[in-house]
């Protein structure tokens, strides 16, 4: 029995080295446009988190923006949220005026599909894969990406919280990755792989900074909280992916990063500081009278108010 246990481990090992030599590989053939990848593809999980942890501190921190409206605290947020990008990038920025950058942004998430999908997920139970084929249409979302989809659905609701789910998530990145040769396709599985990735380390080990009362439970507690976290921060990669691919712009991992991060932050502020499963109405993701004139004045206030 012993001798058994031994041969498997020794399998699993060398099929979890397999996973890391291809996603080495899969670097070194990057090409050398730094925008499309960093440097170091585990870049793209540390800095959605360095977005988040800069989010949790920004938004204790004084601040004479309103909050006297559900819109005012969904323009506080959003302000926050621009600035934790920009201290994110500030040693590593993207290249013109990163306000200008953190500005389209901002405006991006505010006019595209990133908050249809979000309300599907946290008032809806949507799935990642049913709240990105309602935003875009079946049709639309190509049958390899909707396959990815369903089984990142079933690796989050089987294995998070347990040992199992990063080697989980690892073997099905390799097994996509492996199955086509179209680079945005490619792209899509690398950026999505490390967001998800990061997102799920962050979350497992940072949830009671932002809910202390769920320590120990956070992937189990009654209202699948994690689940609706991961669920959420991947759907904003997914969703920036695809909506760059449609229009043939180039995809750039700064602004999937900063892009999926929004999800995650306005999905914690829901799930975690609103406790939204105890409220007798729906979650309203974004308040329907908010401009991005108003979010992106108050992301310049913020920032001065922060000293950056």
């Amino acid at each position: 029995m012993k001798k058994s246990i031994f041969i498997l481990s020794v399998i699993f090992c060398v099929a979890c080295q397999k996973v890391d030599d291809v996603h080495n590989k899969n670097a070194d053939q990057r090409g050398t446009n730094e925008e499309v990848y960093p440097e170091n593809l585990s870049d793209i999980g540390y800095y959605h988190n360095e977005i988040l942890k800069n989010y949790i501190s920004i938004s204790k921190t004084p601040s004479l923006l309103s909050t006297n409206s559900e819109s005012d605290d969904f323009i506080k947020l959003m302000a926050d949220y621009g600035t934790s990008v920009c201290m994110a990038y500030k040693r590593n920025p993207p290249a013109g005026n990163i306000d200008k950058w953190v500005g389209n942004i901002i405006n991006m998430s505010l006019s595209g599909r990133q908050y249809s999908i979000l309300n599907n997920i946290l008032n809806n139970d949507m799935s990642i894969s049913a709240a990105v084929n309602n935003a875009y249409g079946k049709e639309v979302v190509p049958a390899i990406v909707q396959n990815y989809l369903d089984e990142i659905d079933r690796v989050v609701e089987q294995y998070a919280g347990t040992y199992s789910f990063d080697n989980q998530l690892k073997l099905l990145h390799l097994r996509y990755i492996r199955s086509t040769t179209d680079s945005n396709e490619r792209q899509l599985f690398n950026y999505v792989y490390y967001v998800a990735s990061g997102s799920y380390e962050y979350w497992d080990t940072q949830h009671s900074t932002w809910s202390p009362h769920l320590s120990g439970r956070f992937w189990k507690d009654l209202y699948n909280s994690g689940r609706y976290l991961l669920d959420s921060d991947i759907s904003g990669a997914v969703d920036y992916i695809l909506g760059t691919m449609i229009v043939g712009a180039i995809m750039t991992w700064k602004v999937c990063v900063a892009y999926a991060a929004a999800s995650s932050v306005v999905a914690g502020v829901e799930v975690l500081l609103e406790d939204f499963r105890n409220k007798t109405k729906s979650v309203t993701v974004i308040p329907n009278n908010v401009t991005f004139g108003e979010v992106y004045d108050a992301y310049l206030i913020r920032k001065q108010e922060l000293g950056l």
